[in-house]
């Protein structure tokens, strides 16, 4: 069972920083992540069907989300990694972005995942948070798979914590969004 709800009353959590950033600053991951995809398809995006999981660097693969681009600028989460799954306290598989996401952090994200699309090239990004435990700070790539014809279809994301780890800081920061139900 799916175990995400969102919750509007208590508001959005919002972003302090974000910054976007060339591939040498971005964390290790996500540069071996691009690095895996431009064998795949060095001349522009992957297509969907020449991803492999069990190619992919194994440390990352708990990291990675796929979303489906949807008509009407939407997204719906096709994957959530074991990672992200613990963090986020819930598995996101099946629910829209927007269920996820609210205010300011939705607009960012709906932002990203846009220019992505058309652009057809990886958007790098670091996000901080501020919490009352403390600041969360993640790494971001979303990268465009496209489908047979090269049209985008999906994103795929790989979403990589460089501080504040610890599972009750990410959801102390999400919690505001986010109920867990059984």
């Amino acid at each position: 069972m799916n175990r995400f709800r969102p919750r509007r009353d208590a508001g959005p959590s919002r972003p302090t920083i974000t910054v976007a950033l060339t591939e040498s600053e971005a964390t290790e991951a996500c540069r071996r992540l691009l690095a895996h995809i431009r064998t795949l398809s060095p001349g522009g995006p992957a297509r969907k069907d020449q991803i492999r999981p069990y190619e992919l660097p194994g440390d990352l693969l708990p990291y990675i989300c796929l979303l489906d681009v949807l008509p009407g600028g939407r997204y719906r989460f096709r994957l959530f990694g074991t990672a992200l799954v613990d963090a986020y306290g819930g598995d996101a598989t099946g629910r829209m972005l927007s269920e996820i996401e609210t205010g300011e952090s939705l607009e960012h994200a709906h932002d990203v995942c846009r220019q992505v699309v058309v652009s057809r090239q990886p958007v790098l990004t670091r996000i901080s948070f501020e919490t009352g435990l403390g600041p969360i700070v993640y790494d971001r790539v979303v990268l465009p798979l496209v489908d047979a014809a090269g049209e985008v279809r999906w994103l795929m994301a790989l979403i990589r914590i460089i501080e504040g780890a610890e599972r009750h800081s990410l959801l102390a920061g999400l919690e505001e969004r986010l109920l867990a139900v059984g």
